[in-house]
């Protein structure tokens, strides 16, 4: 099965603790300093009661227009097409085996790609190096970047999530999900995703 961390007790079982680990004080880390940084509203001194005017006759009653139901905005994410071409070129270069990596920015901009290396070396999953994960994740706090991408290849099924990565996504739903599927090696599908409370929704994904 393509996807994400798998359970079993191996060195790439022992990477995966440290990436769980390291992912989860990222993203409580971002969420504090995120609740930490918002300033309370300053209290409004009440005004003095001012003398009541006389009342004026009522307006007859305007029936009020109809209101239109809108669909909830797609966020989707915008990735420059060099930064697509390098993921693509990172997933053909470790085929058989799977690839992964990050990609980071700030206000819905790419900003930096990071190639983790995949301590499993599978063909079937991959579990990203704790070390490399670990300095991206500085990295980026560092730079008051935010994680936007988490990417990896399918070698052998659709660009879309395993079961697997939907178990991953349970715990840091906050990035996107990019898969690059090498069904076609000629023309590798890139797709996004959004995956939260196992629900898995396709964004629009933005290359140029």
């Amino acid at each position: 099965m393509n996807g994400g961390f798998f359970p079993r007790l191996t060195p790439g079982r022992l990477a995966f603790a440290g990436v769980a680990v390291a992912l989860a004080l990222y993203f409580t880390k971002r969420r504090r300093t995120t609740e930490h940084r918002q300033t309370p509203e300053p209290q409004q001194t009440a005004e003095p009661r001012q003398t009541p005017e006389p009342r004026q006759t009522p307006e007859p009653r305007q029936t009020p227009e109809p209101q239109q139901t809108q669909e909830p905005p797609r966020r989707g994410q915008k990735i420059p097409s060099d930064v697509r071409d390098a993921m693509i070129a990172h997933a053909l270069e470790e085929d058989p085996n799977e690839c992964c990596g990050l990609l980071a920015g700030s206000d819905g901009v790419v900003l930096k790609h990071y190639r983790i290396t995949n301590a499993e070396r599978s063909p079937y999953r991959y579990s990203m190096d704790g070390r490399e994960l670990n300095a991206a994740l500085r990295e980026i706090d560092d730079s008051g970047w935010e994680l936007q991408v988490i990417y990896h290849s399918h070698t052998h099924s659709p660009a879309y999530p395993s079961d697997t990565d939907v178990r991953l996504a349970a715990n840091w739903p906050d990035p996107y999900y990019l898969l690059i599927s090498l069904l076609d090696k000629s023309s590798p599908d890139v797709r996004l995703f959004a995956i939260a409370e196992g629900e898995i929704r396709e964004e629009a994904l933005e290359v140029g």
